[in-house]
């Protein structure tokens, strides 16, 4: 009896390995346009916040500068008690008080300029420092006379160049003389009536307030919003 030969099985072909390398560059590129997405999403809202954030600025700016802004038209609101000395307009006084003829820094000095009118002092002395902006002009003796310290006039001091005024003991002296103008409210040096008092274009800070230098220009060549004042008597 012949033997069965013995069944032998048919080779097995190896299981032929997936190629993923399609699918990685699929996920590859999705991850790719998802990024991108979140990236544009992300720039997007910087963006709008940034446009957000300066259009606020800029409107918070615009109400600064609103709410700074000095009145400019008019006359000023002078919180000081008559007599004074004040420029007719207000310019850009911030506070609206006006610029008064006043002593250089606090309380008596030797040289003059205009500064924000100071609101009055209830039972201060009349020598107190925070008089020191009020001004009287006497028209028989044509003089700029301090109301705080008593005896004190205004004097123009001439040098080539140059003019500041001073305050000094009052007297004879001819530049202690000024003639004041009712109807164009300017104050005339008496020897040289084509000379009036005004005051610097520029504003000064001045600690809480504002000042201007005095000057003695040429009437004829100074805008009228530097060269007309307005006497205040009680």
């Amino acid at each position: 009896m012949l033997a069965k030969p013995a069944r032998r099985c048919k080779p097995c072909g190896e299981r032929p390995a997936r190629d993923y390398s399609g699918l990685a560059i699929q996920s590859a590129c999705d991850g790719l346009r998802l990024a991108d997405h979140i990236g544009a999403v992300r720039t997007e809202l910087i963006m709008r916040n940034f446009l957000i954030l300066f259009v606020g600025l800029g409107m918070a700016a615009a109400a600064c500068a609103q709410s700074d802004a000095a009145p400019t038209a008019g006359a000023p609101d002078v919180p000081s008690q008559p007599p004074y000395i004040v420029l007719s307009a207000n310019l850009d006084e911030p506070n609206g008080y006006g610029f008064c003829m006043d002593t250089y820094g606090a309380g008596l000095s030797d040289l003059m300029q205009t500064h924000t009118c100071k609101p009055a002092k209830a039972d201060a002395a009349r020598n107190d420092s925070g008089h020191d902006t009020r001004f009287e002009y006497n028209q028989d003796t044509q003089q700029i006379m301090s109301y705080a310290f008593e005896g004190y006039c205004m004097q123009a001091l001439i040098a080539s160049e140059v003019t500041v005024f001073a305050l000094l003991q009052c007297g004879d002296h001819p530049r202690q003389k000024f003639v004041y103008g009712q109807e164009d409210k300017s104050f005339r040096l008496a020897g040289d009536q084509s000379r009036c008092i005004t005051v610097a274009a520029e504003t000064v800070p001045a600690g809480p307030w504002v000042k201007r230098p005095l000057q003695l220009e040429t009437c004829d060549e100074i805008d009228a919003s530097l060269k007309q004042w307005t006497v205040a008597v009680p």
